[in-house]
């Protein structure tokens, strides 16, 4: 091997890296954001958009530590999971997010649906789902709808919304490593939910036209 070429760098120091790199301003803005909300002519009258970032700031570092311990588990380590809890679970968790891009959530799903599985790495791929359906909006009027449902022997998860929708050759490659049509996007994010799917026996289907919006429906074979 030539002496100047680099052996390429594995995706897990890669990760790692990237961690450390977004921690660095996330403290700064943690920082700064609790010194201004202590400062002078606070008008505390007003929705508590400092209340909203420092809520943000503590999602994004938990999620951080997800994805610096994610790892796939072993089908024995499975466990029952309440789909239908960690659905209003992740949705709650996003809420800030979803109120300042005015989106609609309309839910459909009974309050006991079971199945066998990671519960973390399920809410890992709601999150995924969830927030592409927030940053596929469009400009008025945008909904998700989720809904989930038994189907003989399994469960169905549909996520649903009415965004900017894909194209066929985004359609293709949608799961593809390092494939993102973001421009900050560093494409893992739907390549991890089939990986998570995978490993669960779930199956993945996606419908969507540009302009009208995207539909995924998720199969779980898994029940409890």
């Amino acid at each position: 091997m030539n002496a100047t070429q680099q052996q390429p760098i594995p995706v897990d120091e890669q990760i790692k890296v990237i961690v450390h790199e977004i921690r660095n301003p996330l403290q700064a803005i943690d920082l700064a954001t609790q010194m201004l909300s202590g400062a002078p002519g606070r008008d505390d009258q007003n929705p508590s958009y400092f209340d909203i970032i420092k809520r943000n700031v503590k999602k994004i570092e938990e999620l951080l530590k997800e994805i610096l311990q994610a790892e796939t588990p072993a089908p024995e380590s499975f466990a029952p999971v309440n789909i239908s809890a960690l659905i209003d679970d992740c949705l709650l968790q996003i809420k800030d997010r979803l109120d300042l891009n005015k989106i609609t959530v309309f839910r459909h799903y009974a309050s006991d649906l079971m199945i066998n599985g990671s519960g973390e790495q399920f809410k890992l791929v709601l999150t995924n789902l969830f927030t592409n359906a927030i940053e596929a909006k469009q400009d008025s009027g945008s909904v998700i709808w989720v809904a989930a449902f038994p189907s003989e022997s399994t469960i169905k998860l549909v996520v649903k919304d009415n965004g900017r929708g894909m194209d066929a050759n985004t359609l293709v490659h949608m799961g593809d490593p390092n494939f993102t049509t973001k421009s900050s996007g560093l494409g893992r994010g739907m390549c991890n939910v089939k990986q998570i799917l995978k490993a669960h026996g779930a199956t993945f289907a996606v419908n969507s036209d540009p302009g009208l919006g995207t539909t995924i429906v998720i199969t779980f074979s898994c029940i409890y």
